[in-house]
């Protein structure tokens, strides 16, 4: 089967609309970066850029978990010496909302020329009001997004949430195993061995010649000195 690629003709680029009041960082930014990329599109192709337009309204109400407030810190440093900046995120939330949106969108998306093209399409405003109606945005509710259940959806949120039916899992019930009348197993005969047969009583082992005791004769003076004695 051949790898399927989009064409230009199949690409369809939509606007969309988020309320980011009482959203979490994280979970916003990567739905926001699947919708940019298209990941939802049945003819999603890597290196294209077949994702939609994102508008996000009310960054200023974003919301974060723990304690990243005080924790979260961004760094910047200008390249010369000593001119290391840090500004926390509750510091950022109150200069500029937007910027923490795009950060966190930006780094989510392809470090590329890809990339720089697909972040171009998300406008973010601390506000309530953006100067897109011209483009007729559809307002996505993030707690009802389809693409979370229906990734093969062009446009998600003309189609309304249909529960998925599950099947009934039957629990599982152990087979009782046969417990079988235990039976000797009858020992085998060895074969007897050829050769040597191997007795029970003790082996005496016979000395070497080396090791036997080497009988002297006597001397031919000592012979003369016995004679002598004799007499």
């Amino acid at each position: 089967m051949k790898t399927y690629t989009a064409r230009p003709a199949e690409i369809n680029k939509h606007w969309y609309h988020i309320d980011a009041t009482d959203l979490v960082l994280g979970r916003l930014a990567s739905e926001v970066a699947n919708l940019l990329r298209g990941k939802y599109k049945p003819y999603f192709t890597p290196h294209l850029d077949v994702g939609d337009f994102v508008i996000i309204t009310n960054a200023s109400r974003l919301k974060v978990t723990g304690r990243k407030l005080q924790k979260k810190i961004y760094y910047h440093h200008s390249g010369y010496i000593g001119n290391l900046k840090e500004i926390p995120l509750w510091r950022m939330l109150e200069k500029s909302p937007e910027k923490v949106i795009r950060l966190a969108v930006r780094r989510m998306l392809p470090k590329n020329k890809l990339g720089q093209d697909i972040y171009r399409k998300l406008k973010v405003y601390a506000g309530s009001e953006h100067p897109h109606e011209a483009q007729r945005p559809v307002t996505l509710n993030f707690d009802d997004l389809l693409v979370k259940t229906s990734p093969f959806i062009d446009r998600p949120e003309l189609v309304a949430r249909q529960e998925i039916p599950q099947k009934e899992v039957k629990p599982r019930v152990k087979p009782e195993r046969k417990v079988e009348p235990e039976v000797k197993a009858k020992t085998k005969e060895k074969p007897k061995a050829k050769g040597k047969v191997k007795t029970d009583k003790p082996t005496v082992k016979k000395p070497k010649a080396s090791q036997a005791k080497k009988t002297t004769k006597p001397k031919a003076k000592d012979k003369g000195k016995e004679k002598k004695g004799k007499k």
